[in-house]
């Protein structure tokens, strides 16, 4: 079933409890819906915040956005959007060919918290599984040691099927000092500071006690 035709069901609005606590309500059409979620407890996750979503008429296009949304399990685990937005693309057998999104958020996860600001990601695929990848903003959290900025300067480029990309390079700065990370075409890749490193993979990449960002 197409996402627009599941628009469609849900052309309507109402109010819908909860199973634990709270209620959300709806308001569709056959190509956009709005969720406003109210303490709305299921499984032990409480969520808050309005979710809305726009789809074209033949489900190859949409957009999704969240406004003071949260996802709390408790206050160790937890995510916060101030505001994020993905606009997305499928090809005509429905294959994820593009995507933008941008978050302005927090997470909490085990205790450790991580902030994100203009933090935005693309990506673009072909029907080869050749995939794009583009990644900038700022991320701080304590184990970064305060905020960090990524930026690409050349797309991260592979196939979805390997290991590692065959090219692309990015940026990562802070702490009055930076990082050129280059990605190359045999799937090595050099770390460049005040030195390079030169890794014979990715997998091979020292990514120390910040590997969860």
């Amino acid at each position: 079933m197409s996402t627009s035709k599941s628009l469609n069901s849900i052309a309507e609005s109402g109010t819908i409890e909860c199973s634990e606590s709270g209620s959300f309500a709806y308001d569709g059409s056959e190509t956009s819906a709005t969720f406003t979620f109210n303490n709305c407890t299921e499984s032990g996750i409480t969520m808050n915040g309005t979710l809305s979503m726009t789809m074209n008429n033949d489900g190859t296009s949409g957009t999704l956005t969240y406004t003071n949304f949260s996802i709390i399990q408790d206050e160790n685990n937890k995510v916060v959007y101030t505001s994020a937005t993905a606009a997305f693309s499928f090809d005509s057998s429905y294959e994820l060919i593009n995507m933008t999104i941008t978050i302005n958020a927090y997470q909490v996860i085990s205790g450790e918290r991580t902030d994100f600001d203009n933090y935005r990601l693309t990506f673009v695929a072909d029907s080869n599984y050749n995939v794009a990848l583009t990644v900038n903003g700022s991320i701080r959290s304590d184990c970064l040691g305060g905020w960090v900025e990524i930026t690409t300067n050349e797309a991260i480029q592979g196939n979805a099927y390997d290991d590692c990309p065959s090219a692309g390079q990015i940026v990562i700065s802070g702490n009055a000092s930076s990082l050129t990370v280059t990605f190359n075409a045999d799937g090595s890749v050099d770390v460049s500071g005040a030195v390079t490193d030169h890794y014979d993979s990715c997998n091979d990449l020292d990514t120390g006690a910040c590997s969860n960002y």
